[in-house]
């Protein structure tokens, strides 16, 4: 909504303090966020700079790669019409989506428990997108995810100060089995720390998708050592666990926001080998 359309929204929903929520809401998003997350000043923050030292180690994509809105996928899986790509995690950011489903002509199935992925989708009206309100999980249960305050990402794992809600999560297995899908081509994953979870699981249950593209996401801000190495630790096992499979991996480059998460594509050796 533009500004218009949202101090009308938020007054009628709440009055002046509505009013005054969207403007600090606004002023967030647009200022404050920019400045707090820049990457000009990474290298004030230690833990940013573990990070990008760690990156590093990891090679970057190259021209074997096709570009597709925030993420990419390799050249060399020949995706087309009949590829089946999951996408976890959506919000209102379906640039990656759209890209690949226009160029190659596939189906997108998307999956995000929140109501703001549903109302985006459903004004995208994009017949390609075959989305449900629903979590990815290591288990079929109703879980808690919370948002932050003036918007963004919800999640089941970081704890944000804003609004609650129960959503409906399945197991990706299930999901697949609903589907009858008996494979994933493309497994894209941006689910707020959940992603470590979800892809132990899906390994766990032999389920080896020819790609995943995922963002490891780490809470912004947090200044505990423990859960920073943690973080680490689990996307070491994971890296471990996809490069015993046969899998290449590769990151991701950022313009913003550089550091907090590593972003980065999986990609099956015999995809890798097909000359």
């Amino acid at each position: 909504m533009n500004i218009v359309q949202g101090l009308q929204y938020y007054y009628q929903k709440n009055k002046w303090q509505g009013v005054a929520f969207f403007i600090k809401a606004r002023f967030y998003q647009h200022v404050t966020k920019k400045i707090k997350f820049a990457n000009w000043h990474y290298f004030l923050d230690p833990y940013r700079i573990v990070t990008k030292r760690y990156e590093e180690t990891i090679p970057l994509i190259d021209d074997s790669f096709i570009v597709l809105g925030n993420y990419a996928v390799s050249k060399k899986a020949k995706l087309n019409s009949h590829s089946i790509v999951y996408s976890l995690g959506v919000l209102n950011e379906t640039s990656f989506d759209e890209a690949i489903s226009e160029i190659f002509g596939c189906s997108v199935h998307l999956f995000d428990p929140s109501i703001i992925a549903t109302r985006h989708i459903k004004k995208l009206n994009n017949p390609a997108f075959k989305f449900q309100q629903l979590g990815i999980w290591h288990e079929d249960k109703e879980l808690t995810f919370s948002t932050p305050v003036y918007g963004g990402s919800p999640s089941t794992i970081f704890n944000h100060p804003g609004r609650q809600f129960v959503a409906k999560c399945e197991t990706l297995p299930n999901v697949m089995k609903s589907l009858a899908h008996p494979k994933i081509d493309v497994l894209k994953l941006d689910v707020e720390g959940a992603e470590r979870i979800i892809l132990s699981h899906a390994l766990d249950n032999h389920i080896y998708p020819d790609q995943v593209v995922v963002e490891f996401e780490r809470k912004k801000g947090t200044k505990s050592i423990n859960d920073f190495l943690t973080f680490f630790k689990e996307v070491d096992e994971l890296r471990s666990r996809f490069k015993a499979l046969g899998y290449g991996e590769w990151r991701l480059p950022r313009s913003s926001n550089s550091f907090y998460s590593i972003e980065m594509v999986f990609v099956k050796a015999d995809i890798l080998n097909d000359k």
